[in-house]
């Protein structure tokens, strides 16, 4: 399974911000598009977390974030 559909079964939606040169994950159907709850920051291989959505994390999300940094080459398996 690649990133995009273990996000998607997470309910986060890929935005790419050029802009910034980064991945934002917003949760879908949520009507709060202002703020995403992870952001991967792809010049600096470096992931932030939303303080305002993190009082933990599940190991399915865990996975998602993981399979993402794979996919962008940050680590291998």
């Amino acid at each position: 399974m690649n990133a995009k559909e273990m996000f998607d079964e997470c309910n986060l939606e890929k935005v790419y911000n050029e802009d910034f040169n980064r991945i934002d994950y917003y949760i879908k159907d949520d009507g709060r598009i202002d703020e995403p709850i992870i952001r991967f920051y792809l010049e600096d291989k470096t992931v932030a977390f939303s303080e305002t959505w993190f009082d933990y994390m599940s190991v399915r999300l865990h996975l998602a974030i993981h399979q993402q940094m794979k996919e962008l080459g940050w680590i291998d398996d």
